[in-house]
């Protein structure tokens, strides 16, 4: 660590390819900010990286807004955004906040009548939807106007007998229309 409080790690040029080392050893998963110095350019690059754990942990506090709010920070107008958007657009999805035992964290169902849509989560200054699709929502997605990025976590997404998920996590605007093409897709397949 230096004096920052960063993680240190080397920026390796190999053969055009450029390569991280973490110093001391450690993994990106487990810190939230790090530094690279790239020793043969004598440039810094910093990385922020948002806390890989959800903070809805205790059973006992039930997730209200104040709560939300604390947890996510400025992420609160697209919170806010995003479920204007959603009630406007789907007045008859219903949510319901509980806590699940077996990852020790709340979660949102976000439903319509008995079909679940997504499940939210909250993490530190983040908020993360995640929707399960069957197989058969593959040319659905691969048509859809979501990023290359997102097509291709579907399509290399680890497998749940015949389904798959597929998570956004909100940072920007345009993640609610990504959210948008998703739930089209959920509600038809």
């Amino acid at each position: 660590m230096d004096a920052t409080g960063s993680q240190l790690c080397l920026l390796h040029v190999v053969m055009g390819n450029v390569k991280l080392t973490h110093y001391p050893t450690c993994s990106s998963r487990s810190f939230q900010s790090f530094r690279c110095l790239d020793w043969l350019n004598g440039r810094i690059w910093e990385k922020h990286l948002v806390t890989e754990k959800p903070v809805l942990k205790e059973p006992d506090q039930y997730p209200t807004e104040d709560v939300i709010y604390s947890c996510i920070g400025k992420k609160k107008a697209l919170w806010i955004s995003f479920f204007n958007t959603l009630h406007e657009q789907h007045p008859d999805f219903s949510k319901e906040w509980r806590y699940y035992n077996d990852g020790k964290n709340w979660l949102m169902k976000v439903t319509r009548k008995s079909k679940t849509i997504f499940w939210l989560s909250v993490w530190k200054n983040a908020f993360k939807i995640t929707f399960y699709l069957s197989d058969k929502a593959e040319e659905s997605v691969s048509r859809s106007d979501l990023p290359d990025a997102l097509k291709k976590d579907f399509k290399n997404g680890k497998r749940y007998g015949k389904i798959r998920g597929l998570t956004i996590a909100f940072s920007k605007k345009k993640d609610i229309e990504y959210a948008e093409s998703l739930i089209a897709i959920r509600c038809k397949n």
